[in-house]
């Protein structure tokens, strides 16, 4: 896809910037806390070492094993966050002329980057583990809800994991305080994922569903009723461009509807998969809300339409299909 976000790009992705690291997981993640210092992190406190991220690009392949990779690769990351108590992590998914692959980040200090960069051989051999299919990892990219975008990434691809630079996008998130409260957001959607493995429902529908929930709540909970309306006007204005690359126009409607009516029928987040995306949803508005407070200077409804566009993102939903999704969240809300 080309994404839009720190760090987006032709790929289905966008996401905070670039940075540079490796890993392999060995014990399951534990739920994220977030720092208890508000937004604190290596080099935010005086006396405190300087700050650095560790950033790799994880490539799994190909589009068909990006789940595979974001299964593998995702309670690897969470552990070595929660190993060194890491104030902000998070992933994304992204393809360009290079191929498809995650985006790594962890917020660290720089001798605990080049310990990360020292362990790249794991996060290579978990990739190289993964499970293929009848056509390898040459796949659709996607959810598999539209037919996919063209891409400009070769259909096979290589297994490799390379380092990169970070550079996040300051100005969509508000400067350098709006993405450090923008990254308590994207651990806390990446913890989201560890913990509950919604990446291993089908994406048609159960994890359609989950993002139609997710999406549904976090407008309800983060915008006054007076905001919604401007909210999903300015998501089809960003979106459904892509939507109509995708789709013939007179084929949307239908599509549409028939999308609308498997995401109803589908088995939606319940018990602790529910909990756990409303504890997401107060966190996002919490950090809203700290952007209010702080006076961000983006508007609370626009961080709020990247905040959603970065949880299609790492749910594996690229533009298209997050704008067909989003509209079906709109029409299955009640009035």
């Amino acid at each position: 896809m080309t994404g839009t976000g720190p760090g987006t790009g032709s790929g289905t992705g966008t996401g905070p910037g670039t940075g540079s690291g490796t890993g392999t997981a060995t014990r399951p993640p534990r739920a994220y806390a977030a720092p208890s210092r508000e937004n604190a992190a290596p080099g935010d406190v005086p006396g405190a070492p300087a700050a650095d991220w560790w950033y790799v690009r994880a490539y799994p392949g190909g589009p068909g094993a990006m789940d595979a990779a974001v299964r593998a690769a995702l309670p690897w990351l969470a552990a070595r966050a929660a190993e060194l108590d890491a104030p902000a992590w998070h992933f994304l998914r992204f393809w360009d002329a290079t191929g498809h692959h995650l985006r790594l980040r962890l917020r660290c200090t720089p001798d605990q980057a080049d310990a990360l960069h020292a362990r790249t051989d794991e996060l290579r051999a978990l990739l190289t583990d993964l499970p293929q299919g009848a056509e390898g990892h040459a796949g659709e990219a996607g959810g598999g809800l539209l037919p996919a975008e063209p891409s400009m990434a070769p259909r096979r691809q290589p297994v490799g994991v390379s380092p990169a630079p970070y550079a996040p996008e300051l100005a969509k998130y508000g400067g350098v305080h709006g993405i450090h409260l923008a990254e308590d957001v994207f651990t806390d959607g990446c913890a989201l994922l560890a913990e509950t493995d919604l990446v291993a429902h089908p994406a048609a529908h159960a994890r359609a569903a989950a993002a139609v929930a997710l999406t549904q709540a976090l407008v309800t909970a983060c915008l006054a009723p007076g905001e919604r309306d401007a909210f999903w006007t300015a998501h089809r204005r960003r979106w459904l461009a892509r939507l109509r690359m995708a789709l013939p126009a007179d084929e949307t409607r239908q599509r549409l509807n028939s999308l609308a009516s498997a995401v109803r029928d589908a088995p939606w987040p319940q018990g602790a998969v529910r909990a756990r995306l409303d504890a997401h949803v107060r966190v996002t508005r919490g950090v809203l809300d700290r952007c209010t407070v702080t006076r961000v200077p983006v508007p609370r409804a626009e961080l709020l339409l990247h905040h959603v566009h970065m949880a299609h993102n790492r749910l594996g939903f690229p533009p298209p299909e997050e704008a067909a999704l989003v509209l079906v969240a709109r029409g299955l809300m009640a009035p």
